[in-house]
């Protein structure tokens, strides 16, 4: 058994500064077992739970902040099946401007 997160976007990519809309994160999972839970655990120590779009596709969606300084955060996404495996992958999150 097995699960790999396959496929991590961001959009917008770059976030301008200041930009005060919608963020939406799009994650592809493979798993051998049924897909449990995806979730992003960000810099700010806040977490949001992607939703299911099918059986292999989840988003999550995030108004930002326009405070947010200029620069590169880093943020993880963790994936769990039925099984209990998970897989964990680790994104860059830039804000420029």
């Amino acid at each position: 058994m097995a699960i790999t997160l396959e496929q991590i976007t961001l959009q917008p990519n770059p976030i301008p500064a200041g930009y005060t809309g919608i963020v939406r994160a799009l994650c592809v999972v493979a798993s051998d077992s049924p897909v449990k839970a995806v979730t992003a655990y960000l810099p700010d120590g806040l977490s949001h739970t992607f939703k299911a779009v099918d059986d292999h596709t989840f988003v999550a969606e995030s108004s930002t902040v326009d405070e947010v300084p200029s620069g590169t955060y880093q943020a993880s996404i963790v994936a769990t099946n039925e099984a209990g495996e998970m897989a964990r992958a680790f994104v860059s999150i830039t804000v420029s401007g």
